[in-house]
């Protein structure tokens, strides 16, 4: 009788056993899934912010060139207002940097 009683634990622990192992097999499943779906939706929105960098980058650029020719008209109508200028900016940098050795 107890035998018999042992026999039925064991089997239905066994019963049991399978279950949680086609519950982890099922588990490791969705696991898989979900990365997988994690990866593709990364390499979309990596794609995106690609995109939109390299937008930005050209919109940059754009302005930096427009800058630079709106700089180089401005010295053109105007020589020896743009030499002064550079003048006086390189005399004040100058005085800086001296000034700085002095203090330490």
């Amino acid at each position: 009788m107890r035998d018999d009683r042992n026999g039925a634990i064991r089997g239905k622990l066994r019963a049991q056993a399978d279950d949680v192992r086609a519950d982890l097999d099922e588990l490791r499943k969705d696991v898989g899934r979900f990365a997988n779906e994690i990866g593709k939706t990364a390499k979309v929105q990596a794609a995106s912010a690609r995109e939109h960098l390299g937008d930005l980058s050209r919109s940059i650029q754009s302005r930096a060139q427009h800058r630079v020719e709106e700089v180089s008209g401005r010295v053109r109508e105007h020589p020896f207002t743009s030499v002064g200028l550079s003048l006086g900016a390189g005399v004040l940098i100058g005085l800086a940097l001296s000034m700085r050795r002095r203090v330490h």
